[in-house]
């Protein structure tokens, strides 16, 4: 007889396998074209078996999406602060661009794919947009930043990263430059913009993550 914490594990495993062939389906077909049948068919299983875990596409979608920010804040949460608040923030834009391309399919539900129309308003940031915001006024309450709009400003980078990061996803046959020093010279770019006039170029070359000068 299977052991409940066996049978526990054993629904979690098939709950994650039909999240991760959805995210794969959703990104390649996008939402319209993705039925709960055409899902069943791809993992070989009864369209029952995926309602026993979803009670329809726009709960999947939503599930696929959960997973794929708490991934994100888990990621970003992990990254170490080494008592530099420039280069934390740095260090955590270049993990979300990282994070979207080690995982494209998820990162398309999440962030490219329009959202069911649940009728629930306001819409409200997840905590791994939080994290960004709270960078950022760390940085400024420790005088490395002037004081600004934090909202605009954290929605500003946020566009600057994503963008990069769903052109890198959409666009791979594009001749990037080589990666890295594109990442960094996005990231570089962005956060100069935002800092002390004066202090623009110093604190960039003192608190710089670039790859490529680390080399050299």
């Amino acid at each position: 007889m299977t052991s409940p914490s066996r049978r526990n594990q054993q629904r979690l495993h098939l709950r994650r396998a039909i999240l991760e062939a959805a995210s794969r389906a959703f990104a390649d077909k996008g939402y319209e074209q993705l039925s709960m049948r055409k899902l069943a068919a791809e993992l070989e299983c009864s369209p029952g078996t995926l309602y026993l875990y979803f009670r329809d596409k726009d709960e999947l979608l939503r599930g696929v999406v959960e997973e794929s920010f708490a991934d994100l804040l888990k990621t970003l949460r992990a990254i170490p602060d080494e008592g530099d608040p420039v280069r934390h923030l740095k260090m955590k834009l270049r993990a979300y661009i990282e994070f979207g391309l080690r995982n494209p399919n998820h990162y398309q539900c999440a962030f490219m794919l329009p959202p069911p129309d649940t009728g629930e308003r306001p819409y409200k940031p997840h905590p791994a947009f939080d994290e960004l915001v709270q960078g950022l006024r760390t940085c400024v309450e420790a005088g490395l930043l002037p004081e600004m709009d934090l909202e605009m400003t954290s929605q500003v980078i946020w566009s600057c990263i994503h963008g990069l990061t769903a052109l890198l996803i959409a666009r791979p046959a594009f001749p990037w430059v080589v990666q890295d020093n594109l990442i960094d010279g996005l990231i570089e770019t962005a956060t100069a913009g935002i800092a002390r006039p004066a202090a623009t170029q110093t604190e960039g070359a003192r608190h710089g993550i670039s790859r490529t000068r680390a080399r050299t």
